[in-house]
Order: structure tokens, then C-alpha cells, then sequence
């Protein structure tokens, strides 16, 4: 069954933006915390890095921003021509202790430590919901690199993809997907997928401010 707080709604937003998936992910756990924003507020809270890619002779990518630093590219732009990307879990955590939440945890294999599957599930089951990055064919697949104009490694793929994690049962995992809407997606499919960037995710939790009381912004 679905862990929606009683009192909390667990929306759905489709994303806004054709390389918004992380801000409407991200929105869609404030809003299960009850904070309101939008998608382009969150970005500007992330950073944004509209330089343009580059390439070398053969045309394979060899520089752009950091995701792991700010929203690499355009929402508005195409993966495939390489005019937006997106933003990894760092900027993510950020914007979202900006709108007002905590962040319980946020991590990648790929920088460190990664929030494995079970801790996913019992964060779930404890109310807290979870944006997590995931290959949009929902399975697992390889990652190409490029060095950042920070000089920062970054893997990466052209299905990259974020997700809001809001419910658990023993055999599935409830998705709130701004793509491709929401969905049950059984264990095995959800963590193959959650494999492609070594297990990134940021937790959130209620706000600071709600244990005094002050719900400033907040949802009704």
C-alpha cells in the first residue's frame, strides 16, 4: 500500500518542461511535505549552467557543466543534441532544503556512498518521500563520461531520468514518474533501473520549522 500521510497529499505532476524531470520530481516531494513551488523556481534554487556543450573532430561530447554542481543546459532543450541535460543530487538537496524541507540523506556511488534499495524502502515506509535517478527504460544501463568545465568527471547517459519514490510492499515499489505518470514497478525492474547512477537519491523530511509549529508556504 501507498505510505501517504494522512494528512499529506501524494501528487502527481507531469513535468513542465521537456528536461524538467528533477524539479518535478523534486516538487512532487515538497508538495508530499507540504511545500508549494514550481519547476523553475527549484532550478534557479539548483544553479543553472546554460554553457554549451563541446565536442571533439568526431563529434563525440568532451565538455559541459556539472550536474553534480547545477542544472546543466536548457529544461527546455533536447538531450539528444545535447542542449539540456539535467542535475544530479547535490543541487537537488539544495533547492530542496531552500523550499523549506529537510534532507535526510542524498548520495551517489558515483561520489561516494550511494542509498542502497532497503534504506530507500524503510525511509518510504517511515513517510519520507524519495527522488530518486534512474535510466528512463527501467533497466540498467551503461554510462559515457565527459569532463565538466570544472574539470569534475561526470557519468552520464541520455536516458537519465528522475522519479519520486511514495509507496512500498514486498514485491514493488509505488513511482510517481513526471513522464510517464504513476505507477507500481515491481522491486527487481525499479533497482535495475536505480543501478545506471550507482544508487543516487536525496531523502526528504518534514521541515525544520514544523516541530515549533511555523508551517510558512505549506499546503493546507
Amino acid at each position: 500500500m501507498s505510505r501517504c500521510r494522512r494528512a499529506r497529499i501524494c501528487p502527481l505532476y507531469h513535468q513542465a518542461h521537456r528536461l524538467s524531470c528533477e524539479a518535478a520530481a523534486l516538487r512532487m516531494a515538497l508538495a508530499y511535505e507540504g511545500i508549494s513551488t514550481d519547476e523553475l523556481t527549484l532550478i534557479a534554487e539548483m544553479g543553472d549552467d546554460l554553457r554549451p556543450a563541446r565536442f571533439d573532430s568526431r563529434g563525440r561530447l568532451i565538455a559541459w557543466g556539472d550536474p553534480m554542481a547545477a542544472y546543466v543546459g536548457n529544461p527546455d532543450g533536447r538531450i539528444a543534441a545535447y542542449t539540456g541535460y539535467g542535475v544530479y543530487n547535490e543541487p537537488v538537496a539544495r533547492a530542496a532544503r531552500k523550499a523549506g524541507a529537510s534532507v535526510i540523506a542524498s548520495g551517489s556511488g558515483l561520489y561516494g556512498i550511494g542509498i542502497a534499495p532497503p534504506d530507500i524502502y524503510r525511509a518510504i515506509l517511515a513517510g519520507h518521500p524519495v527522488v530518486a535517478w534512474i535510466s528512463n527504460t527501467y533497466h540498467v544501463v551503461p554510462l559515457a563520461r565527459y569532463v565538466a568545465y570544472d574539470g569534475a568527471i561526470v557519468r552520464y547517459t541520455l536516458t537519465e531520468h528522475a522519479v519520486t519514490l511514495i509507496g512500498v510492499r514486498p514485491d514493488a515499489v509505488l513511482i510517481n514518474d513526471p513522464w510517464f505518470g504513476q505507477a507500481w514497478h515491481s522491486k527487481a525492474q525499479f533497482e535495475s533501473a536505480y543501478r545506471t547512477f550507482a544508487e543516487m537519491a536525496v531523502v526528504l523530511g518534514a521541515p525544520e520549522t514544523e516541530a515549533a509549529g511555523s508551517k510558512p508556504g505549506r499546503n493546507p
